[in-house]
């Protein structure tokens, strides 16, 4: 029961640090983690088209804050590349939790929330921003490669945040970070991991997704002629095989069975996904890296 002259008060613009419910969200594909990042947008005291200013929300008010930062990092390094300079942002982004302190998934949030302050002190170029690892009970160790720019070894130590079902370690080869996956879990599904880089006082945060799946699928190259192979299920009877080039994004698709193992060629060097569907139940994946093509290109036919 209130009493006499009781005064209230109430914040109407109160906005806790959350991903607003309009935010995109992932996951798009197994081969590369979006969104990138999450920017303020939400609540935006911004300029109008009468002259004036008023609060909005949407994603657009997010991406102005992502274009200053950009700016304010190329005003102090004007070398770098888009590819940097988009890893300086997403690695030096803050996690978001939710209001039972939980963390927002990386198909939720991405690399975090972006810290525009640690994004021009930082001194680490880290390539690529995140981690993928496709394992399985019959591929059950991977590797994976950090290229780290401006490194001391001396001054830096790694840390991972939960090995659910991989166990990590790392070495140092260079400017190489090499990682190694190590399945410990048969669980299948898609688990989520964090890597932890911490230089002269600034943490640098690396998602890692893995992947793991029933089958696994084995691509051979003989210079840009892929075969495969599938292995894992009892028995399977049939399998789409979906390749997608990284760069151009041109998917071309091949069906085998246990006793036709088709070849598809490629005609330019770079790095490929591959997906299988088998069975229309099971799925595996794959990366490789073709490097030299031993044929004359010619036409072909995308899907």
């Amino acid at each position: 029961m209130l009493m006499n002259n009781v005064i209230g008060t109430l914040d109407i613009f109160y906005h806790p640090d959350f991903v607003a419910h309009f935010s995109s969200r992932g996951p798009v594909s197994p081969f590369y983690i979006k969104p990138d990042l999450v920017a303020p947008g939400a609540f935006i005291n911004t300029t109008d088209i009468n002259k004036n200013y008023s609060i909005s929300s949407g994603t657009s008010f997010a991406a102005p804050h992502v274009t200053g930062a950009a700016a304010l990092i190329l005003q102090k390094n004007s070398q770098l590349t888009p590819e940097e300079l988009k890893s300086i942002l997403m690695t030096t982004s803050d996690t978001v939790y939710d209001q039972y302190g939980k963390k927002f998934p990386i198909e939720v949030a991405g690399n975090g929330r972006i810290n525009v302050s640690k994004a021009i002190d930082a001194e680490l170029i880290i390539t690529p921003p995140n981690l993928i690892f496709n394992l399985s009970p019959d591929n059950q160790i991977q590797t994976e490669y950090l290229k780290i720019e401006g490194i001391n070894y001396d001054t830096i130590s790694v840390r991972f945040e939960d090995n659910q079902v991989a166990d990590f370690d790392y070495i140092f080869d260079n400017e190489n970070l090499v990682i190694n996956a190590k399945l410990i879990q048969q669980n299948l599904g898609e688990f989520e991991n964090r890597m932890v880089i911490t230089h002269n006082k600034i943490d640098y945060h690396i998602p890692i997704v893995v992947n793991v799946t029933k089958a696994t699928i084995t691509v051979h190259d003989d210079n840009g002629k892929l075969s495969f192979d599938i292995s894992g299920p009892d028995s399977w009877s049939y399998a789409k095989i979906s390749i997608t080039n990284k760069e151009t994004g041109k998917e071309f698709t091949e069906s085998i069975t246990p006793n036709k193992n088709s070849e598809l060629t490629v005609y330019q060097p770079g790095e490929y996904w591959i997906e299988a569907k088998i069975d229309r139940t099971l799925s595996a994946y794959a990366t490789i890296e073709v490097e030299k093509i031993g044929h004359n290109e010619k036409k072909f036919k995308a899907t």
